[in-house]
């Protein structure tokens, strides 16, 4: 995936199926952010702006850890992760 994003063409040329590695990528990524849904919505009612709060976190989370940055949006993102632990944790006693 890494080599896909970073030069598509160098991957294509090291025989990298760039068309399968996208699917992968769209299908990897449908499936977390349905996975996020299914978790998230016991704890929320239901409306059309329903995910709407959690979209604005979590890109300020994105840009202040930095676009590139996996460990810099990891660091800024665990006290919102350990709250929706807690608060999934406590909705289902």
């Amino acid at each position: 995936m890494r080599a896909v994003a970073q030069d598509r063409r160098a991957a294509a040329l090291m025989s990298i199926n760039v068309g399968w590695i996208d699917f992968l990528t769209f299908g990897l990524g449908a499936g977390c952010a349905g996975i996020a849904g299914a978790l998230l919505l016991p704890l929320f009612p239901v409306y059309p702006t329903v995910g709407l709060n959690l979209v604005i976190v979590a890109f300020v989370v994105v840009i202040l850890g930095g676009l590139g940055s996996l460990w810099g949006a990891l660091f800024l993102s665990r006290p919102h992760i350990s709250s929706a632990a807690c608060k999934f944790a406590h909705s289902s006693l």
